[in-house]
């Protein structure tokens, strides 16, 4: 009898046993990725969020000394649209349309001058608009776009440096890939700027004046099913600054206006 109930409950035991079903394992990102949808391009993505930028300009006068604006860290105030109007058409090639305008404006921005204690009220804003060309390939996309738009920073009253406000062309190269499709994306822009007006500062420093720039950019970025979408997105630019010609204030020899942006933008996608 007990040989019959050791067997009867070893039996039991190894049916429960091949009963439990073994935990299945978590998925890797190789094959998250490869089980995902195909990547939906947007037909249009309008975001908005915050950032913290900054920035630094020197100029350097012809006698050898140096004016210099900077601010450190201050808060935007982001606004953004990209458009892809043919995003759902059969054609491949005809979905790499694009076009996208970005503006960003300091939120209760204050500066002191280099030359005085003097809270100086700042303005920064920035706008940019694009069109171009961006094909989009199965898990990547590469096109290059050109724009116009302007870089602003209204300064008042001071005895350092005048506003700058630039007219600024751009043209530039872009590549995507799409590391998870429609989820994360993750996107680099480069471009070089050229402004052949300076504002204020021309006429401080060199009537004659212009700017040389550059600018890179990388953004991650997704959109879920839902029509949520966002962005995270980290800028650097830098302007050469070279001045000639009569000058209302002292003869500048050149200088340079560079800074970086780090902004959270939010949005609605429609695809």
């Amino acid at each position: 009898i007990n040989w019959r109930f050791s067997q009867s409950i070893l039996s039991s035991t190894a049916t429960a046993t091949q009963a439990t079903p073994a935990p299945a394992p978590l998925p890797t990102l190789p094959k998250l990725i490869k089980s995902a949808e195909p990547t939906r391009l947007s037909v249009l993505r309008l975001l908005v969020g915050l950032g913290l930028r900054s920035r630094h300009a020197t100029v350097t006068l012809a006698d050898g000394h140096h004016r210099r604006h900077d601010l450190d860290r201050f808060a935007t105030l982001a606004l953004a649209a990209q458009l892809r109007p043919l995003a759902r058409s059969d054609t491949r090639a005809l979905r790499g349309l694009y076009a996208q305008l970005d503006f960003d404006v300091g939120l209760g921005v204050h500066s002191v001058g280099d030359r005085t204690e003097a809270d100086v009220d700042t303005t920064p804003y920035r706008w940019l608009a694009e069109a171009g060309y961006i094909y989009p390939f199965p898990r990547w996309e590469i096109g290059g776009l050109v724009g116009y738009g302007a870089d602003v920073v209204k300064l008042g009253m001071n005895p350092t440096l005048p506003s700058t406000h630039y007219k600024v062309l751009r043209g530039g190269v872009v590549g995507a890939v799409h590391i998870v499709p429609n989820l994360l994306s993750l996107r680099l822009d480069f471009g070089l700027r050229y402004a052949a007006s300076l504002g204020p500062i021309e006429a401080a420093f060199g009537a004659h004046s212009h700017a040389l720039g550059y600018d890179l950019a990388m953004a991650l970025s997704g959109t879920f099913r839902t029509p949520l979408t966002y962005d995270l997105r980290f800028a650097w630019q830098r302007y050469r600054l070279d001045f000639g010609g009569p000058a209302a204030d002292v003869p500048g020899s050149g200088g340079h206006d560079k800074g970086v942006v780090g902004e959270l933008r939010v949005g609605w996608a429609l695809r």
